[in-house]
């Protein structure tokens, strides 16, 4: 993979769309899967290849094949399957649930704004609605180069605090975190991180992170993660962590929690009850990681969700 030179010029420029091309045959995506972010390094990745075209209600649209692959390289089939997209005057469409939503709008002028679908029924950390509408604004435009090419970026807002794209949107490659908007950022029950490489027949660049690495290198958690208890979940002011009391044996317990970034925002020391109380304080509404240990012994994480 050659090297790509990567150039951000934060000024403002004309906002017509620069006129590359969405999803070309054999474009591809790498972005980072986390298993968790708190007792990492476990990474996976999720590749996204646009295979061939189709058509669907009358429209030429790309077939674009998505594979999850967890941090040991199983494929988690869940999460897999095929999108299908269509670019069209500076707009790229993307099909969900019979219908083709505005995904990104290259041809926005500031302050202008589109509706995107948000799936949540596949989310099991959500209790809100099915299938809903936010709405993206286009903040300000910037251009990047890579090698020799210029590409528009899109910098946006979302009308929701817990729906909205974590990066820049660049033509042609979409949003530097992920291909969607997800909850707090995020896309589904694991962690999607940020885009690791992107090629084409024009373009070929590595952001980060070797396209197809994979990250395992905590073994044995000792519990069963699916046998903590939590409630309520989502919480407002406190939530319980409940242990199994099969394991009341075990003394002298901590437990960190852990915002998007990892950084350690609470814990709970010489914990000796199966259960634990964890009080909101000044807590950010928002996604958050626990981490429960013996000494340096990793027991058990999960993921608590503030309103």
């Amino acid at each position: 993979m050659r090297n790509a030179v990567i150039i951000v010029f934060l000024t403002t420029i004309s906002l017509n769309s620069l006129g590359q091309d969405f999803a070309p045959i054999g474009a591809k995506w790498y972005y980072d899967l986390f298993d968790s972010p708190v007792i990492g390094p476990w990474k996976g990745y999720i590749l996204f290849e646009s295979i061939k075209d189709t058509l669907i209600q009358s429209q030429n649209c790309r077939l674009i094949k998505k594979t999850w692959y967890n941090s040991s390289g199983s494929v988690l089939s869940a999460y897999s399957g095929t999108e299908i997209m269509y670019s069209d005057s500076g707009k790229i469409y993307h099909y969900y649930d019979s219908s083709f939503y505005v995904l990104y709008d290259f041809s926005a002028q500031i302050n202008d704004s589109w509706n995107i679908r948000i799936p949540y029924n596949i989310y099991s950390i959500s209790d809100n609605p099915n299938d809903t509408i936010r709405k993206i604004t286009l903040d300000s435009i910037s251009t990047m180069v890579i090698n020799t090419d210029t590409f528009k970026v899109l910098h946006v807002s979302s009308d929701s605090n817990d729906w909205y794209f974590a990066d820049v949107i660049v033509e042609t490659i979409g949003c530097l975190h992920f291909m969607f908007s997800g909850i707090w950022g995020l896309w589904d029950d694991n962690v999607a991180g940020s885009l690791r490489c992107y090629s084409d027949d024009s373009i070929n660049i590595q952001f980060n992170a070797p396209c197809d690495t994979l990250v395992n290198t905590i073994e044995n958690l000792g519990y069963n993660t699916k046998a903590i208890n939590i409630y309520p979940n989502p919480f407002s002011t406190f939530t319980t962590v409940e242990i199994p009391k099969d394991y009341k044996t075990v003394k002298k317990l901590s437990l960190a929690l852990y915002d998007l970034m990892g950084t350690e925002v609470k814990r709970i020391e010489n914990i000796t009850s199966n259960k634990i109380k964890i009080n909101r304080d000044n807590l950010s509404p928002g996604l958050y990681f626990y981490k429960l240990e013996e000494r340096d012994q990793i027991l058990a994480t999960g993921k608590v969700v503030i309103q």
